[in-house]
């Protein structure tokens, strides 16, 4: 005779009116074969800016069941708030990868390997640490009717903690060290030989997705 397997929690199992008798009736009588369910334990996934420790939002992470070297993809989620929450059964090994950064971050690109231990009792927490982005700020002086690059230009570029740089621009300059979301002004303050300071010699930028 073919048996039958049926899913019974352990709250059912453990209810006061759970007439035992009646287990024993299907199992002897009619082959049936009760299956309690799976202790899992809650594993959390962290991410965080690696200087301020914040969390960050928008990262999506995939979390795999690691077994015998092959991978079976438990979920692929938005960690909300730098949060991801998961149930995992004990005793499995999961691989944790975040194939989407929080905007203005880089890619972390080592997974996470963790085995949840069947004495674990406490959430699991998979911390990911990420490094802002830098964004290349390129100035670049141009004729007012003809449209050609000019050299020659001293510019000076303040950054968003008010220290400044003086750069001379070339055809097209980059300056380094900003990130996504900082504002910065560029202020010409010595034309190229033979030019006039532009008319509006100071422009103040927020650095976004589109700057990159």
């Amino acid at each position: 005779m073919e048996k039958k397997i049926i899913q019974m929690s352990k709250e059912i199992v453990n209810m006061k009116n759970f007439d035992l008798r009646m287990y024993y009736k299907y199992v002897n009588e009619y082959g049936v074969v009760f299956v309690n369910d799976v202790e899992k334990i809650d594993v959390q996934v962290l991410k965080k800016d690696d200087q301020t420790k914040q969390l960050l939002d928008g990262a999506v992470f995939e979390v795999s069941i690691v077994q015998n070297d092959k991978k079976e993809l438990l979920l692929k989620k938005k960690a909300e708030a730098g949060v991801l929450n998961v149930e995992v059964p004990y005793g499995k090994t999961i691989q944790v990868c975040e194939v989407e950064a929080p905007i203005g971050y880089q890619l972390s690109s080592q997974c996470q390997t963790v085995e949840i231990k069947p004495d674990k009792k406490e959430t699991v927490q998979i911390e990911f640490l990420n490094c802002r982005k830098e964004i290349p700020v390129i100035l670049y002086k141009k004729d007012a009717e003809t449209n050609q690059l000019l050299e020659g230009a001293v510019f000076e570029v303040t950054g968003p903690e008010g220290s400044s740089t003086m750069i001379s621009t070339k055809t097209g300059t980059a300056v380094s060290g900003f990130y996504y979301g900082d504002q910065i002004t560029v202020c010409e303050v010595k034309a190229p030989a033979g030019y006039e300071l532009a008319l509006k010699p100071c422009q103040t930028v927020t650095l976004s997705k589109d700057s990159e």
